[in-house]
């Protein structure tokens, strides 16, 4: 059960991110904004690798997948500010949130993996009710 718990931090914050994005993009740029929120991953992944002491390696069968998880956060990070700047919060973020559907996608093209009836129906009517809600 601690996924669950890992996921509540991260809705908890993630809503309290967009928020406060939306309070510094009214006084500041993009990408000033950007430049700062960012730099503050850097202490945090020192302090991750000081505390864990992971090894890395260029062999590793995850390393070029993890490098492009790093620069497609980039590219959506870049995007998302963009969005959040130029459009109202409570629509932009909704529709942001259909993210899912491309992830539910791939998994199952890609990674192979199945999804029953019932989580196919959740699935278009929380696409729905996310559509909804931007409109």
């Amino acid at each position: 059960m601690m996924w669950l718990f890992y996921s509540l931090i991260t809705i908890i914050c993630w809503g309290f991110w967009g928020v406060m994005l939306k309070m510094a993009l009214n006084h500041i740029s993009w990408q000033q904004s950007t430049i700062i929120s960012t730099s503050v991953s850097v202490p945090v992944c020192l302090l991750i690798y000081i505390y864990y002491k992971p090894s890395i390696s260029l062999s590793s069968p995850g390393f070029y997948p993890a490098l492009a998880v790093g620069l497609i956060n980039s590219i959506a990070l870049v995007s998302n500010y963009l969005a959040i700047g130029l459009g109202k919060l409570s629509v932009v973020t909704p529709l942001i949130a259909l993210y899912p559907l491309v992830t539910i996608a791939l998994s199952i093209y890609v990674l192979n993996e199945n999804i029953t009836l019932t989580q196919g129906l959740g699935i278009v009517f929380a696409a729905i009710a996310i559509v909804l809600f931007s409109v």
